[in-house]
This record gives C-alpha cells, structure tokens and sequence, in this order.
C-alpha cells in the first residue's frame, strides 16, 4: 500500500509529497542501488578560466561539480552504488588538494544528502551559505530547505524563501515553499503555490503535479485532485513505458496510482460526486495498478536470482542460469540476458532454452 492511499485527507497532511521531495535527498543512498534522483538543477557554475591546469585544485572541483551537472539534468536518471562512490572519490580529491575551499561544504553537503543524512547535510550547507561563495548561492538555500523539509518546515521555508529571492519563479523552490506552508497550516497560501510551481514548470515534473493533486484532495476539491492527479499519473505511466525505466521509476508509478485511486475512491463514497465513468476509471485503474505490481515482482525475481547466481560464481547450476536469464529477458536486460545465456550454454551445451533465448535476442535491439 502506497502512502498516498493510507492519508486520511481531511486530517492528514500529504506526506507523500513531502516524501517525494526529499528524493533528491535520498537518492543514490549505498544501501539501496537505483534509488532515484528526480529532476533537479544545475549545480553552480564556477568563474570562467578556472581549472585550465591539469591536477589543480581548481580542476579537481570542476570535476566534482561537473558530475553534480551530470546527475541534475532535465530527466531523471538512476543513481547507483559505483557513481556515489565516484562522487566520494571526487569529492576527497578536493580536499585533498585545497582542504580550506568554501565550495567543499557544498560538496560533502551533496554527498551526505544521497546517502540520505540530512542533518549531516544541512550542518555543511548552514556553512556553506555564511560564506561569500554561498551567500547568494540559490541551489545552495534549496538544498538547505530539503534538508529541512521533513522535520523543520519553518527552518525549511525560511530558506526557500531565500532562495526564491535569489532565483525568482524557481519551480523546485515553489513546490518546497508550497510543501512547507501546508504543513505550517495555511493550505490557501499552499495551494497557490503549487500552481505556480506547475505553471513554471510547464506541468512537466510528476511530484510538483502530484503535489497540487493531493492539496487538492486535501481540501476536499475532489474534482480538482482527480484532474491533477490523472495528470501526474499519465506522466508517470510514460515514464515506465520508456525502455530505461528502472525500479524506482516504477516505484513513483505506483505512488502516482495510489494518489488517483485515493481520490476516486473518496469521489465514490459521495454519491452526489460519483458517475458511471468515475466507477470504470477506477476499475481500469486497479488493473493496470496491478500490471505494474507485476513488473515489480519480475524486478524482485530477478534480484534474487542475481545474487543467487553471484554467491554460486562458477558453480552455478544449469537451472539457476536459465531462471536468470528468462528473467533477465522479462525485464528488458538484454545485453545482460546474452550474457546468462552464453554462460548457461557452456554449462549445458544442449540446453534449447538457452539457444532459443539468443536467437530471439539477436534481433532485440541493445538495453539502453
């Protein structure tokens, strides 16, 4: 069950939303591989002629922020366990050549916020900001009101606020504002908010629409929320269709089902609300609610044969490497669905599964 669906939306304020904001907190964490970092910002952009040396300070940071730029992009990308640890690294080799650089709390302000530390993060970002380097640094303020949002919404919205100063009409400041003042208490101002946040986003982001969908939902304008939500829905149900959808994409997915199914089933228990088609949308939702549950299970199946086949190294057996190479298939993983194959066809020659299986891939196109 999606914490979307256990909010009671007259007495509870939408923790979902604040839960997706702090995604860009928590992704990438060492213990979760693929967890998500939603779109975000570049990071900033340091004066031009720095780093021309090879080995300097100034190109070790460069460096650093170029990956941050890499990972804050227009589209969600996965962040795994190798590129927070390429990050560490960058991050370390800062310090060690220029251990007194201002822009070093920025950074470890960054790593501790994938690894999802956020007092440990706010600590280096309230650092950050006292300095010349990261007083009127937007990006920087933001990140502090994220750290914030959770626990501290009037510490959270004083640095949204800063930072929506700094870069007015900001999309990502205007739904961490429009998070932070409902939970303050004044759903008017937050809802206000929320609309900006979309309208200056294009309505292209799933979270800042999802959340306007359920302050909506929250106040009772049901015909709203389920307006909005089936908006954010269709972009997460794009999202998964698209070949590099991961787990936490599907994930997000389901979240988006669970916000629509809420507010249909509150539209059916007032009658004077519900119609006929509202009855077949939630039926057809269900459904394809559960389709994606599936695709979830074939990513926890193939998981566990993973490791599965990992722990047996060369002493898999037959059967093993079939299931994980059928389920590799499933998934999409086709580069990595050869591979199982090749492996299982020097373990069992003869196994018609196996030569079956690569002769269909050899027209698949390559996993992206």
């Amino acid at each position: 069950m999606t914490i979307a669906m256990m909010l009671d939306p007259k007495k509870i304020p939408p923790l979902f939303l604040v839960a997706t904001l702090l995604l860009s907190l928590q992704a990438g964490r060492p213990v979760q591989a693929n967890a998500q970092l939603p779109t975000g910002q570049a990071p900033p952009v340091l004066p031009d002629g720095s780093g021309d040396e090879s080995g300097s300070p100034a190109e070790a940071l460069r460096r650093a922020m170029k990956f941050l730029e890499s990972i804050d992009g227009p589209k969600s990308i996965e962040i795994t366990r190798s590129m927070t640890e390429e990050y560490d690294a960058l991050v370390e080799a800062v310090a060690a050549l220029d251990p007194n650089n201002a822009w070093l709390d920025y950074l470890r302000a960054r790593s501790f916020a994938m690894a999802g530390r956020r007092m440990d993060a706010a600590e280096h970002l309230r650092r950050f900001v006292e300095t010349p380097e990261g007083r009127n640094d937007w990006r920087a303020h933001r990140l502090l009101g994220d750290s914030f949002a959770a626990e501290f919404p009037r510490l959270a919205k004083g640095s949204y606020e800063k930072a929506l100063q700094l870069n007015p009409n900001e999309p990502a400041v205007l739904y961490g504002l429009s998070v932070c003042t409902y939970k303050l208490g004044d759903a008017t101002q937050a809802i206000r908010l929320a609309r900006e946040s979309v309208a200056a986003d294009g309505g292209e982001t799933i979270r800042y629409v999802a959340n306007l969908a359920s302050l909506l939902q929250a106040t009772g304008d049901l015909s709203g929320a389920l307006q909005e939500s089936r908006k954010a829905l269709d972009l997460a149900v794009a999202k998964v269709s698209e070949k590099s959808a991961g787990r936490a994409d599907l994930l997000f997915a389901d979240a988006q089902y669970g916000l629509t199914l809420s507010i249909l089933q509150a539209r059916t228990r007032e009658s004077n609300q519900a119609s006929p088609d509202d009855y077949l949308l939630l039926a057809r939702l269900i459904r394809n609610r559960a389709a994606l549950a599936g695709r979830l299970a074939e990513l926890d199946v193939v998981a566990v044969l993973e490791t599965a086949v990992k722990q047996a190294a060369s002493n898999a057996p037959a059967s093993l490497l079939e299931a994980y190479a059928v389920s590799l298939v499933k998934v999409g993983r086709v580069d990595d669905a050869r591979k199982a194959f090749g492996r299982l066809l020097e373990v069992d020659p003869t196994n018609m599964t196996a030569t079956e299986g690569l002769r269909r891939l050899d027209t698949a196109p390559s996993s992206p």
